[in-house]
């Protein structure tokens, strides 16, 4: 993993691992005394609540100095790439060729999966989001710190509606069982 001195056993191969846009491996071979070479410092650091999303081939996430990826799958270059006004602390969605994000700016983006061109920018809330959005439905779900949950078109990022919490809302939206 690199992160200890043990190793996953029995070898595993990645086809890549990727560190930042300068430090990406291709493979990767989990043996004993194997170990990713981390740039010091870190150029990249994902928060502890972001998990990649994978769709369409990419794996899209967003960081913590404001910057959104989308990977290709393959080989780990990058697609294309988004600087935000704020770190991304949680996982994207995506939905119908979107993929969305919540920002601690204070707004939801939508861009489209392919080619990163920006379908719509949410910008009705006056805190950041710490959380998940989900999409339900061809609706974008997600509270936020200012003690809103919002509720937003896919399509065109319109305010759908909104609900008054009693206090910030700090974890994920939830549609269901898996």
């Amino acid at each position: 993993t690199g992160r200890s001195t043990y190793s996953v056993v029995p070898s595993n191969t990645a086809r890549w691992v990727w560190v930042s846009e300068n430090h990406i491996t291709h493979p990767f071979t989990s043996a004993p005394n194997q170990y990713i070479n981390y740039p010091s410092p870190r150029e990249v650091i994902l928060a502890g609540d972001v998990q990649p999303i994978v769709a369409e081939n990419r794996v899209y996430f967003g960081a913590t100095n404001g910057e959104f990826y989308a990977l290709n799958g393959a080989d780990a270059s990058t697609a294309w790439k988004k600087q935000l006004g704020g770190a991304v602390l949680h996982t994207a969605a995506y939905a119908s060729g979107t993929v969305v994000c919540a920002c601690m700016d204070g707004k939801i983006y939508a861009w489209e999966a392919a080619t990163g061109n920006t379908r719509w920018v949410f910008a009705g809330a006056t805190a950041g989001y710490s959380v998940a959005p989900i999409i339900v439905n061809g609706v974008v779900l997600a509270g936020n710190r200012d003690g809103w949950f919002y509720a937003v078109n896919l399509a065109d990022g319109s305010l759908r509606w909104r609900y008054r919490t009693i206090a910030d809302v700090s974890t994920s939206p939830f549609s269901g069982a898996p």
